[in-house]
């Protein structure tokens, strides 16, 4: 998979969090009426493209800085107990 079909993936991933599943379709559909994916940004989300990548980049860095963190204390736990 190329890094732009994560990078889209994760975009709609967020929206659907943040914003809901209808929103979401919404957004698909128009976007798929109108063939202007930015511009439906704008439309339902008050926001243009840049404003939803960086609350996106704050939303994956809060949710997978939280399983580091976790992943860590299991891999020090486990060098604790069988060195």
């Amino acid at each position: 998979i190329e890094d732009n079909a994560i990078i889209g993936y994760s975009i709609w991933e967020f929206i659907n969090y943040k914003y809901g599943q209808s929103t979401l379709i919404n957004l698909w559909k128009n976007s798929i009426a109108t063939m202007d994916i930015e511009e439906e940004f704008k439309n339902t989300l008050n926001k243009d493209l840049d404003e939803i990548i960086e609350e996106r980049e704050a939303y994956f860095s809060d949710k997978y800085k939280n399983f580091v963190n976790a992943l860590s204390s299991v891999i020090n736990m486990s060098m604790f107990f069988f060195g």
